[in-house]
């Protein structure tokens, strides 16, 4: 999920056949809700201003979606417990 999130490797650095795999991992959509609430536009003062659109503007972070990033964070969230739901009930037959 590090290499993925962006945030360390710049997504244009990843290959093109592996960016797709950046929308799977919940450390994306984490970074930039935080990203937005510490570096938005009423935030940083003047002199700020163009060091916290560079770090949104590199990580590929639209301030109007955070919304969606919040929505995809909780959906992710929910599949995969929904997923060890099903994991557990299956190993649970197994054993009883």
């Amino acid at each position: 999920q590090l290499l993925f999130a962006g945030f360390f490797i710049r997504i244009n650095s990843i290959p093109e056949f592996l960016r797709w795999s950046q929308w799977l991992c919940s450390l994306k959509y984490t970074l930039n809700i935080i990203i937005l609430a510490e570096f938005n536009e009423d935030v940083c003062s003047e002199e700020e201003r163009q060091v916290c659109e560079s770090l949104r503007s590199d990580n590929e972070i639209d301030s109007s979606l955070l919304w969606f990033y919040i929505l995809m964070l909780i959906l992710i969230t929910v599949i995969a417990r929904i997923m060890a739901l099903f994991v557990l009930v299956e190993k649970s037959k197994t054993v009883y």
